[in-house]
This record gives C-alpha cells, structure tokens and sequence, in this order.
C-alpha cells in the first residue's frame, strides 16, 4: 500500500477539499518529513514500508506550524529515515 491508499482506508475525510466561506474548495498541501512537498500525487510516491506516521494539520493549525497558505490543512507525514534525522517534527 501507498500513503494515499492507507488514508482512503483509515481516514477518507482527509482528501476531501475543505471549503471555505468564498465557496473556494481547498486541497491539503504534502509535507514529508517536515519538507512540502506539494499536491496529494505525492502521496502516491510513499510506500507503507517507509511509513512510521501519518498526521493531518487542520488549517489553522498548519497556519500556526508552516505559516499562511494551508486552507486545505496538511497531511504530514513522517517517514521512518525522517524520524532518525528529525526526532521533533
């Protein structure tokens, strides 16, 4: 399994576009290891195996970590080789 296919399995709602009050539509932004990575096709890229952890950062709490520009949130995730280099994500 890959990471999107993990989340479509566990926790669908994390795909889905977030809407806001102008009735735009907004994606999550991919991070690994703390890195953006950019659009859900990166979650496709990710095998289970390299996988030690799989988070989702509502908006205002990407705005809090990674600055503006996440109202779709993040999905962070925290790859086994990151978690060696970066214990604190």
């Amino acid at each position: 399994l890959n990471a999107r296919q993990i989340i479509q399995r566990l926790r669908p709602s994390w795909l889905r576009p977030r809407s806001s009050s102008l009735r735009a539509r907004y994606l999550p932004v991919v991070f690994q290891d703390g890195v953006k990575m950019g659009g859900l096709e990166n979650l496709d890229r990710v095998q289970s195996w390299q996988l030690n952890e799989i988070r989702h950062l509502s908006s205002s709490d990407a705005t809090s970590r990674y600055g503006t520009g996440y109202p779709g949130g993040i999905i962070l995730l925290v790859t086994k080789r990151g978690e060696d280099e970066n214990p604190n994500p």
